[in-house]
């Protein structure tokens, strides 16, 4: 096995613009679906992703 070349760990399929929505708007999203948060529309849900800080 070649030690020179290594593959991409993960590829960009596509990019998208995100809406920020406003803490009221945020609230009436949850409470539109009972606080539960599986039934929130999708433009609704925001993931935020950092990196773990102990690595």
């Amino acid at each position: 096995m070649s030690k020179g070349f290594a593959p991409e760990p993960y590829k960009i399929k596509m990019v998208e613009n995100m809406a920020i929505m406003t803490k009221e708007e945020r609230k009436e999203a949850i409470e539109r679906a009972g606080y539960n948060t599986f039934l929130l529309k999708s433009d609704e849900c925001y993931m935020g992703s950092r990196p773990c800080p102990s690595t």
